[in-house]
């Protein structure tokens, strides 16, 4: 079995693998999968990939919310939701052959991410180094497969 350190380790197996049509779906989706539950978690935790904490809410913002929650980007849960769930509202999740997209298409969602002038930033997608290392697993056990039915 071949063991791939890095993605640059990787890179000319997969460009030869891609070029022979190979179907990265399997490992593609399984990765979305496991970055989207750290997501989720990043979320119920409040910090950003880097495990940085979220700066929190300002008084006038918690008293314009709904549910008056402390919670930054919590208040509906439309926000969380677009990133977790594939048929949620703002959601998007693209897959195909050699590559997939997760993320939201959400009006606020680039503000809240990136921030503004007035909001701070508050980065909820992006991979940690735990995702790195899960999306490692993932290939490099989707790899030993092929390599033991013979396709790579």
């Amino acid at each position: 079995m071949k063991v791939f350190r890095g993605f640059g380790d990787a890179a000319n197996h997969f460009g030869a693998l891609a070029s022979a049509n190979t179907d990265f779906r399997d490992p593609l989706n399984a990765a979305a999968t496991a970055c989207k539950a750290n997501a989720k978690r990043r979320f119920n935790q409040e910090i950003d990939p880097n495990g940085d904490k979220w700066e929190p809410l300002a008084k006038s913002t918690i008293k314009r919310r709904r549910k008056r929650s402390r919670k930054p980007l919590q208040d509906s849960g439309t926000l969380r939701k677009s990133i977790e769930t594939k048929r949620a509202i703002g959601a998007v999740f693209d897959l195909e052959m050699s590559r997939v997209e997760w993320g939201s298409r959400l009006p606020y969602a680039a503000a809240q991410h990136y921030g503004t002038k007035t909001i701070p930033q508050r980065p909820f997608v992006g991979f940690s180094k735990e995702d790195e290392a899960e999306i490692h697993k993932i290939f490099n056990l989707w790899l030993a497969r092929i390599h033991e039915n013979g396709k790579g």
